[in-house]
């Protein structure tokens, strides 16, 4: 099996532009967020940026382990060149759609690429999509959710003591009339207070900002529609393994169904 490169490319640039917006920290201060947005009707260039930019760490997670799982998977039967396509095109043109009919909300985030690529995975490989429709979401939310949850009350916490600290001995210079060692402080106080700030902003936004269902229906028809006429081979494929899935999941259900009876019947004549 080939290595899914268009897949790590993909989740790389994704983490990159996260980390350049964010300099590194959980949240992406407010002013580059906007920046980065697409709002059809003052900053087009959003329609590309905001693939590349989420409203919060939770919200980066939820995209990049679906992207990836299902970004392999697409990849398995599709060329690289199709997973990049499927993920750029669904994203741009649902958020493209979405904003024309929604002109003054700002739009961030990688779902409609993600699910762009769910839905040509799935009908290019339904057996191993529904393994990751499975899979993904227990991953999240039972592991990758806390885990950041976690992180981000620990940096909070320690970003708190830190200003304290910062704060009591930037009193005790003052003090003792050190003025220029003071004033060094002060500045390591005020980027404390930033990030800080930043986290603390960041986390509220994103429990607060709500996800709209119109642009995932873009993005998964998007893929869909780009398997089936774009590569109908591997929509065909898809096809015959629906049917074979189909009658693996009836004659597992017709066995079991049989054997109760039949178990039942006996039961009976004992």
């Amino acid at each position: 099996m080939r290595l899914p490169l268009a897949t790590a490319a993909l989740v790389i640039s994704v983490i990159a532009g996260y980390l350049l917006l964010s300099g590194g920290n959980f949240y992406i201060p407010d002013a580059e967020l906007r920046a980065a947005a697409l709002r059809v009707s003052s900053q087009p260039i959003g329609v590309l940026t905001h693939l590349f930019t989420h409203v919060g760490i939770l919200h980066l997670l939820g995209n990049l382990v679906p992207l990836a799982a299902f970004g392999w998977v697409a990849e398995t039967r599709l060329r690289r060149g199709d997973v990049i396509t499927v993920f750029l095109c669904a994203g741009m043109v649902s958020a493209a759609l979405f904003s024309i009919f929604n002109p003054s909300f700002l739009l961030v985030g990688a779902s409609a690429g993600v699910v762009g690529l769910m839905g040509a995975a799935v009908v290019a490989r339904p057996k191993l999509s529904c393994v990751a429709l499975a899979a993904v979401p227990l991953l999240l939310a039972l592991v990758l959710f806390p885990l950041a949850s976690a992180a981000v009350e620990l940096q909070q916490t320690q970003l708190a003591e830190t200003q304290q600290g910062l704060q009591w001995n930037y009193s005790q210079l003052i003090a003792q009339n050190r003025t220029e060692e003071a004033s060094q402080v002060n500045v390591s106080i005020a980027q404390v207070n930033q990030t800080l700030g930043v986290s603390v902003e960041g986390r509220a936004r994103e429990q607060k900002t709500p996800t709209d269902f119109s642009v995932h229906l873009y993005g998964a028809l998007f893929g869909v529609l780009y398997v089936f006429f774009v590569r109908p081979k591997a929509f065909r494929n898809g096809v015959k393994e629906f049917e074979d899935l189909g009658k693996n999941v009836f004659e597992t259900v017709t066995s079991f169904s049989g054997g109760r009876g039949s178990r039942n019947i006996k039961r009976r004549r004992h």
